[in-house]
């Protein structure tokens, strides 16, 4: 078994762009924009902001067939956080959770979590897919490793995507979208400290060379004694564990002429249980990851381009304790797009994909397997007139062994003038199983080797309004799920199924941006969803109904800006309510609860009025501040009611010198 690279493989490879950089001349201005810069932007612009991800090619936000939500480095910087985890816990009707087996990795998007992975929900990183083959969604390392302070913005959108992405974009989609290097020479060293023990560390130096290609290498360090959590296993014995986490990344972006490479590697060590809930499974996971992306466009003429993609998503990840064990996945894919304009009115987009899925479960886990499938998308767009756009899609998919199938997508947007556009969308998706639901074989966890693609359909409606200081939209969706992989649990043990009942969701998702002045900017957004199954059984899917996120912030001519955020999450459905239960209820409900943060941060040379100090920033960071404890159901084994979430308070203060 060939294991994942490790840091001193990229560093090695890395270590001639370290050579590179240090014989050119320095330059005190980095891509960093500044708090006047940042916020220079007017609201409009930011509403407006170009995304790339709906469509895979450039246009407005707001001509977009699709519900995107952006988060830009303005935002990051000025309400502050550790973390993915903690910027992604701010998107409308979204949840991140812990279950006892992985940590920070559960994601619920409009209420389609089904189990404690996050394979409902696509990550992308500038573009290319994130996703390993044995589970579909082990994020646990991006979530908690990735640097925050690399992100240019990122692209969320809401609904089905598999139009244009394949299986997992099934409730929404994330793409992290980096900074490139912009400067001749330019490097930052980064330092954030706080409670718990935690520590994380970053470099980050880059080149731009001409107008040929730019570089980025940025490595991270964390190391933390984590916060201490207690809780009632499915025996009713009481136990605790603290969440010490360990780990590294490296990540490295780079563009020449046509050609575009990108390269995460990371290993991330914490506790963990092992096996059905009980507390004396407790063990030590170690993950690694690799992650590699070769890319090469081609203008074909000012009006065609053409790409080829290859990548590579290598996942490994060793269980030490009362059940030592290996699991190691191994998929790549090729990708050939054309996208470009028939004319000024019709734009095409082509697409074929090979993905191959394999990996090894270990010998008294499964053992081996390999699938491959095979995917061909379009998507057409027609300016009908000024104001009215388009939007038709289609992908043909074929899993090995299985019945092809497609998934479609409409889309009308229409704009009444200035201020008031509207969107109408129809969308379809789907989720392949991963290998651990076909093949994994334990006393107390069991695939299935006859697993149908999980399947989605989706109604959506939004009117969007931007017009000065002012920008909101209010969403609806009407969802229908069908073939749901889900876990059921029979005589002690858990069962990978397809859940025979359709599933219906309703929700309403509002945002909104408010520039006071030019000093004081409020923004939020709200949520309520509904669910049944086709028995009327309601709450059927474990979410909160409603969520209500909000935020305010000041920015000083002086450099420094304070801000605060508060995320409100209902009550969440029972787990121990759901048809055919066993789940013992020994732990408190997961009651409704608020996630208070406050962030200051500032710019010594330009608060002190001292130019020299200009490269130096610093902020403090308080999560939680009311202390609140969290519990959410357990969605691992579903055999105790909840699990105590990882959301103590703490307080973390950052330093960042920038060359």
């Amino acid at each position: 078994m060939r294991p994942c690279c490790d840091l001193s493989f990229l560093l090695v490879l890395a270590s001639p762009i370290f050579a590179l950089c240090l014989m050119m001349p320095l330059t005190s201005h980095s891509q960093e924009l500044s708090m006047d810069e940042l916020f220079a932007m007017s609201l409009d612009e930011l509403v407006n902001i170009s995304v790339v991800t709906v469509s895979k090619r450039s246009e407005l936000l707001t001509d977009a067939p699709g519900i995107v939500t952006v988060i830009t480095a303005a935002h990051i910087k000025t309400y502050g956080a550790r973390n993915i985890k903690d910027v992604l816990l701010r998107i409308p009707n979204f949840y991140m959770f812990d279950s006892s087996t992985f940590n920070a990795t559960g994601s619920s998007l409009r209420a389609g979590a089904t189990q404690h992975l996050n394979n409902h929900i696509l990550y992308l990183i500038n573009g290319r897919p994130l996703r390993e083959s044995q589970n579909g969604g082990l994020h646990t390392d991006i979530n908690l490793l990735f640097p925050i302070e690399a992100i240019e913005r990122i692209e969320v959108i809401r609904g089905p995507g598999s139009v244009l992405y394949g299986s997992n974009a099934f409730n929404g989609t994330i793409n992290f979208i980096t900074k490139s290097a912009d400067k001749k020479l330019q490097a930052s060293v980064n330092n954030r400290t706080g409670s718990h023990g935690y520590g994380m560390n970053s470099v980050a130096i880059g080149s731009h060379f001409s107008n040929s290609g730019q570089v980025m290498l940025r490595v991270n360090t964390l190391d933390e004694d984590g916060a201490r959590i207690t809780g009632i296993d499915d025996q009713s014995t009481s136990g605790a564990m603290n969440l010490a986490r360990k780990g590294q990344m490296a990540m490295l972006t780079g563009t020449f002429k046509g050609f575009s490479l990108q390269s995460i590697v990371s290993e991330i060590t914490l506790p963990s249980i092992s096996g059905p809930f009980r507390w004396t499974g407790l063990s030590q996971f170690e993950v690694k990851r690799e992650f590699l992306d070769v890319s090469y466009q081609y203008d074909l003429n000012p009006q065609w381009q053409a790409a080829l993609h290859y990548t590579l998503n290598q996942h490994e990840r060793f269980i030490t304790g009362p059940r030592d064990s290996e699991f190691f996945s191994d998929g790549y894919l090729y990708e050939a797009v054309i996208n470009g304009e028939i004319n000024d009115d019709i734009q095409l987009l082509l697409g074929a994909v090979v993905d191959h899925i394999q990996g090894d479960l270990g010998e008294t886990r499964g053992g081996k397997y390999k699938t491959q499938h095979q995917n061909m998308y379009a998507q057409l767009d027609y300016q009908l007139n000024e104001a009215t756009k388009i939007s038709a899609g289609l992908q043909w998919n074929r899993p090995e062994d299985q019945a092809s199938d497609t998934s479609p997508r409409l889309a009308l947007i229409h704009r009444f003038n200035e201020r008031w556009t509207s969107k109408f969308l129809y969308s379809q998706a789907f989720r392949s199983p991963y290998g651990s639901e076909i093949g994994f074989v334990s006393s107390f966890l069991q695939g299935d080797p006859d697993l149908k693609p999980e399947k989605i359909k989706t109604l959506e409606a939004q009117a969007l309004y931007g017009y000065d200081n002012l920008a909101m939209s209010a969403s609806y969706y009407h969802s229908k799920t069908s073939d749901t992989i889900g876990r059921s649990r029979i005589d002690n043990t858990t069962y990978f199924v397809n859940q025979d009942d359709e599933i219906t969701f309703d929700g309403i998702e509002l945002e909104a941006r408010w520039a006071i002045n030019s000093a004081w900017h409020l923004q939020g957004n709200a949520s309520v969803q509904m669910n049944e199954d086709a028995n009327d059984n309601e709450d059927i899917m474990i979410a909160s109904q409603s969520m209500l996120k909000l935020g305010i912030s000041y920015t000083s001519g002086r450099g420094y800006s304070a801000s605060i955020w508060n995320s409100y999450f209902s009550d969440v459905s029972k787990i121990e309510d759901q048809p055919n239960s066993v789940a013992i209820v020994v732990n408190p409900a997961a009651d409704a609860y608020n996630l208070l943060s406050i962030n200051l941060d500032a710019n010594l040379g330009k608060l002190l009025g001292r130019p020299k100090w200009q490269p130096l920033d610093v902020s403090l960071y308080v999560d939680n501040l009311f202390d609140e404890e969290v519990w959410f159901p357990e969605l691992g084994q579903k055999s105790v009611n909840t699990y105590p979430q990882s959301h103590a308070r703490g307080v973390y203060a950052n330093i960042k010198y920038s060359f």
